[in-house]
């Protein structure tokens, strides 16, 4: 039998409408698979929210800072743990730490996200987005590789239960 808190459905801390960033790949994606670092940076516009459940005071525009490792290639797909952190509007902070995953479906990257707040502003919860990412696959073949992406979110949510 379920905890009445287990029961319950996650909950809307805030929803940002878009988000975009870039990021570097140090050394880039090639297709052999290797060790890499990454930083980068990332907006997110159109954060409300809720006044009962969240903070209206981080409603607005959003900045973002990020850094984390990985391994792998352009042609096997690759994995990264990463920090994030978000400034929000009133300048209050959330740390995020996560993993990013690549997949190569059909001959095509998938990418997919998961985080968690570990400090900081909505502290304990988690984030839901939709990433979508972009770079030129010749660089693959090149020797310095994917040195950069770049990519937007969509429905980036901090869900709280």
């Amino acid at each position: 039998m379920a905890s009445p808190q287990s029961a319950r459905a996650a909950t809307s801390l805030v929803t940002c409408n878009t988000g975009t960033y870039s990021f570097n790949l140090r050394p880039g994606l090639t297709i052999t698979d290797r060790s890499f670092t990454l930083s980068g940076t990332g907006a997110l516009a159109g954060c409300v929210s809720p006044p009962v459940t969240g903070d209206p005071a981080v409603n607005g525009n959003a900045t973002a800072t990020l850094s984390g490792s990985g391994s792998g290639s352009c042609t096997s797909g690759a994995s990264a743990k990463f920090t994030t952190i978000i400034t929000w509007a009133n300048r209050q902070t959330s740390t995020q730490s996560g993993t990013a995953t690549m997949k190569i479906v059909n001959g095509v990257p998938v990418f997919t996200l998961s985080s968690t707040t570990t400090a900081g502003k909505f502290a304990g919860s988690t984030v839901a987005a939709v990433p979508t990412i972009a770079f030129n696959p010749a660089d693959c073949a090149t020797p310095q590789g994917v040195t950069r992406m770049n990519g937007t979110l969509t429905a980036f949510t901090v869900l709280g239960v």
